[in-house]
């Protein structure tokens, strides 16, 4: 009988799934059990890329979704639009 999946496997699915959600921290720690439990730095470079990978995708459909309903409502699009520049990001003032 099983008992779970070994713990090298939550921990790459645990640091893949913190990439792809862009959360803040906990990656170090990660990686550092994930060396200690004896998985090879390329094994752990793959999960964060392909990570990377899913995150950017999905980026992207969501931008083409947000683009394609503004175009339909709208008329235009945010990459035909410019910007003031007045703030660090464009907007009127600095957000940070």
């Amino acid at each position: 009988m099983s008992s779970g999946l070994h713990d090298s496997i939550l921990d790459l699915i645990a640091i893949a799934a913190r990439v792809a959600s862009n959360h803040p921290g906990g990656d170090v720690c990660l990686m550092e059990r994930l060396s200690a439990q004896g998985v090879p730095a390329e094994h752990i470079a793959q999960a964060i890329q392909l990570a990377r990978n899913v995150r950017d995708e999905a980026n992207s459909l969501f931008d083409a979704r947000v683009d394609a309903r503004m175009l339909e409502k709208l008329g235009t699009t945010p990459d035909q639009a410019s910007l003031p520049g007045k703030g660090c990001c464009g907007a009127s003032a600095c957000c940070n």
